[in-house]
């Protein structure tokens, strides 16, 4: 086994057995349900991500619960999530939220240091995960604007975006609603188009919850 190999070993040891313990517990307390807005041709379409294709993932952010509820959205895939540096107020939160492979950010101020990461990380084929609104929101039925970072990384990465919807469960009877809607392929498009896909995003996340609301007869 060459260094490189342990190194990783390490590195995501404290991940996985977290993973692979806590997975089942909260599989059986959230139930998730998946739906794909396209049907069979969304879940095919998907099928790469779900295994080792790198990918950016973006989503609603309506609970701390959410990093649980994404792990099990990409059940065999590690998550990096991003998350903003004001919230690690000491230095055992920091090395927990750096164990749980965390990108930390500084939202007022991103740091050259940040992009090499995330750039390293779509370019081994990682799954990085984006809260487009940029912060935890009240509403449950609409997204806010959405900030750009996902449509740029997307483009420098060529790496697709991959819309996702998970609403609040009313009580913990319900089970939790997981919604993927087609991924989005930037390849013909260009830095100056970076609005175009951030709407683009923001409307395939919206089908999400239309989707949802036409399954569950809202």
């Amino acid at each position: 086994m060459n260094k490189k190999k342990k190194h990783n070993i390490g590195k995501y040891l404290f991940y996985d057995i977290h993973r692979l313990l806590g997975f089942w517990l909260f599989y059986i307390f959230f139930r998730p349900k998946y739906y794909y807005v396209n049907g069979k041709s969304t879940k095919e379409k998907l099928k790469p991500y779900f295994k080792k294709e790198g990918a950016i993932v973006i989503s609603n952010h309506n609970s701390f619960y959410d990093p649980v509820h994404i792990q099990m959205s990409f059940k065999l895939r590690r998550h990096h999530i991003l998350a903003a540096s004001d919230i690690v107020s000491s230095k055992p939160l920091f090395w927990l939220e750096k164990k749980l492979l965390s990108v930390l950010i500084d939202r007022n101020n991103f740091s050259i240091g940040s992009y090499k990461e995330i750039i390293k990380l779509l370019k081994n084929n990682k799954i990085v995960h984006f809260f487009s609104e940029g912060h935890i929101t009240e509403s449950d039925q609409m997204f806010e604007e959405f900030k750009d970072g996902a449509s740029f990384f997307s483009l420098i990465s060529k790496k697709p975006i991959i819309p996702m919807y998970i609403p609040k469960r009313k009580n913990i009877f319900k089970r939790l609603i997981i919604c993927y809607n087609d991924p989005i392929d930037v390849s013909n498009y260009s830095k100056k188009d970076i609005d175009i896909i951030t709407n683009l995003s923001r409307e395939r996340c919206i089908a999400c919850i239309d989707y949802i609301n036409k399954k569950t007869n809202k």
